[in-house]
């Protein structure tokens, strides 16, 4: 198992403009690690106190492994929660401020080798517009066998639930239309649960408290939405778009933290009772040599 990374000296921020906003991109973990629209910030600081990280990218597995540990070509590796990538450092492949873009690339080494037995490639684009920031992944299987992974975000919003007689909320949407209700399920231990639960919405709203939380991230699979925007009494400030099978909403339980995750994942951690192999696993995705797969999600701000 990769350890986490506390180490920051070798981490290098790179940043691009477009109009009146600003991205900034850490090499430890191509990590977006700030979103501006003038003086306001849109990201998560990482105040430890609560949760000391932006918006990690989770690669290749998103959430953990039932017994924290996956089993390919007979042999048993143990992996932590949301996989490697989010604790190395990646290398700036290119930059252009005319075009707002940057790219990142992390490739195999013998240390992801070690546990995880697969030659890749994951880019990460990040580029600007006027009102929105596409943030792109970019997988390629550069192995003579097939490539299994996960993929996902995990970008987290400044949101202080409750402020000054404010009240806040999560706007959730599909193709345009939003939704009546959420079938959600919860977190037990670490793997996903067997048990549904369907939330009623109006207008789309989804009311935010920190008891929506008690159980962990809400869990919403099958595609069920589209958008969610964070939105202070009913009007959005800032949205997530994306095409998905499955995605999360989150705030860590029990600390009354300032912040909420809109996540896009293409996997998710392993289901309660999961005992199958690495190719068995559900919501995985399967690239052969040479292929890539593509994928993202897209910030805007209102």
């Amino acid at each position: 198992m990769i350890p986490e990374n506390t180490d920051k000296g070798k981490i290098m921020e790179y940043k691009i403009a477009c109009g009146n906003l600003q991205a900034t991109v850490d090499t430890h973990g191509a990590e977006l690690v700030s979103l501006k629209k003038g003086d306001r910030e849109y990201i998560w600081t990482a105040d430890k106190s609560y949760w000391g990280r932006h918006a990690p990218v989770l690669f290749p597995f998103v959430g953990s492994l039932a017994g924290g540990a996956y089993t390919y070509g007979g042999k048993h590796y143990k992996m932590g929660q949301h996989g490697f990538a989010r604790d190395c450092e990646f290398a700036l492949e290119e930059i252009s401020q005319e075009e707002a873009k940057m790219t990142f690339v992390l490739r195999n080494s013998e240390e992801t080798y070690s546990v995880y037995p697969f030659h890749f490639e994951l880019r990460i684009a990040y580029q600007l517009q006027e009102d929105s920031l596409a943030v792109t992944w970019r997988v390629t299987d550069t192995d003579e066998k097939p490539l299994h992974f996960s993929l996902g975000g995990h970008p987290g919003f400044l949101c202080p639930f409750t402020q000054d007689g404010h009240e806040y909320s999560v706007q959730l949407r599909k193709n345009g239309k939003v939704l009546p209700e959420i079938r959600v399920k919860y977190l037990e231990g670490s793997v996903v649960g067997t048990d549904e639960k369907r939330i009623a919405l109006e207008n789309g709203m989804l009311p935010l408290s920190h008891d929506l939380f008690v159980g962990d991230a809400l869990i919403l699979e099958q595609a069920q939405l589209s958008h969610a925007a964070l939105c202070e009494d009913g009007t959005p400030y800032v949205g997530v778009s994306f095409e998905a099978p499955v995605a999360g909403i989150w705030s860590p339980a029990g600390k009354d933290a300032p912040f909420v995750c809109i996540e896009p994942w293409f996997g998710r951690a392993d289901r309660s009772g999961f005992a199958g192999t690495l190719e068995e696993r559900e919501y995985g995705n399967k690239l052969y040599h040479g292929a890539s797969f593509e994928a993202g999600y897209s910030i805007e701000i209102y």
